[in-house]
């Protein structure tokens, strides 16, 4: 038997007992004890590799011998069989890299036609992000950029509406130009891991991000400063507050929107350290900051402002309903379960400050003010709750 096996795997046929082979059976779709004792293995090769193999088995209804499947004809006849296989193997690899690669010039070629396009940074990369996200059947793609001397992008994130369900699968790649760290292209989704030729495409569409927002003039990247908070892999103080500066401009120009501006803060966070260590307070923090990636809809915003403090920024239209937003994604954090290397579970929850632009200020020292202070407010009426800024009551209803 094992000198049988030897020739299986220098590629030559070779007779292997039917008992070592679970899945004869299955594959001739009879019951075990129809087939015979041994079977004829002829081995299937791609490129040298064992991808397969084609079988010939005694049938013991019919009287069938080992000898009889082996006669040269059969052996031959299978052999015949096994080198059509791997060609048909071959050709379908071959037309899969062939759609593949047809796909991925289409992409590069739309990214293209998109960044010639008359229309500002932020619109140009939402429309790559859009772009993208519809290329890779994702849940989410962002765009992480550092800032500049001139202004900064922040983050951009395009995001399917539906909520994301199972596992998420998460791959990233440096977005640079001359040699410079500029930010990282995000990409996020549930139905399948990211495989090579994924990653190939997303550093190729990473390099054309790069080189449309260098085209352009508007941005000068320092790659020393991050954007990203390490732990929990949100915008940090720094971009939030490029970010923020960023929509309240777009507020000012637009007079139909408003922006909602919310301060989230853990409650008790010191004790969380003090009772369970700070390890344990890491991992509150990051599963906190998994709920809101989970929670937020694509052009909502969160950042880590500092500490237990969380920034949350979105556009409503509908003021009557804005809060209705904030308080959703608040009680879905309370609802997180972490639990300490023992099994205890520690509990957790959040109280919320919102504000709003224009209503409680048009600049980034007025709306945080107003937020801060109605946060406080949350802490002192007994934390786990929301307040807001006052606003007229009339508009707010």
């Amino acid at each position: 038997m094992q000198r049988d096996m030897l020739r299986l795997a220098q590629g030559r046929p070779a007779i292997v007992a039917t008992s070592a082979v679970e899945w004869l059976p299955r594959i001739f779709d009879v019951a075990p004890e129809q087939l015979g004792d041994s079977a004829l293995v002829v081995p299937v090769r791609r490129a040298g590799d064992l991808i397969g193999v084609a079988t010939g088995v005694p049938s013991a209804a019919n009287g069938d011998s080992i000898a009889d499947v082996g006669q040269e004809s059969i052996v031959s006849l299978l052999e015949a069989l096994a080198d059509q296989v791997a060609l048909a193997t071959e050709f379908a690899h071959s037309a899969r890299d062939a759609q593949q690669n047809a796909r991925r010039f289409a992409l590069l070629a739309s990214i293209a036609e998109i960044a010639l396009a008359k229309m500002g940074a932020a619109e140009m990369v939402d429309a790559i992000l859009a772009r993208v996200r519809e290329h890779f059947d994702a849940h989410k793609a962002s765009l992480f950029l550092l800032h500049g001397d001139r202004g900064s992008l922040g983050t951009r994130s395009v995001q399917r509406q539906d909520q994301a369900a199972g596992r998420m699968y998460t791959t990233r790649v440096a977005v640079t130009w001359d040699d410079q760290l500029m930010g990282s292209l995000v990409m996020r989704r549930t139905e399948m891991p990211f495989d090579e030729g994924d990653e190939e495409t997303l550093v190729q569409v990473a390099d054309q991000i790069a080189l449309a927002l260098s085209a352009s003039g508007r941005f000068e990247f320092q790659a020393s400063m991050a954007i990203l908070d390490m732990l929990t892999d949100l915008p940090n103080r720094r971009s939030a507050e490029a970010t923020l500066d960023h929509e309240l401009g777009r507020v000012a120009q637009d007079s139909d929107a408003y922006l909602v501006i919310c301060l989230l803060d853990i409650d008790l966070f010191k004790a969380i350290n003090d009772t369970y260590g700070h390890e344990c307070g890491d991992l509150v923090l990051k599963q906190v900051a998994t709920m809101f990636k989970a929670q937020l809809r694509g052009t909502d915003y969160v950042a880590r402002w500092g500490g237990e403090e969380f920034l949350l920024l979105y556009r409503a239209n509908d003021l009557s309903r804005s809060r209705q937003i904030a308080e959703r994604v608040r009680r879905a954090i309370g609802m997180i379960t972490p639990k300490t290397a023992l099994g205890e579970k520690i509990a957790v929850s959040v109280s919320l400050g919102g504000a709003v632009c224009p209503l409680n200020g048009t600049t980034r020292d007025q709306v945080m003010a107003a937020a801060d202070a109605a946060l406080y407010c949350a802490k002192g009426a007994g934390r786990d709750q929301s307040a807001w800024a006052p606003t007229e009551e009339s508009v707010l209803g």
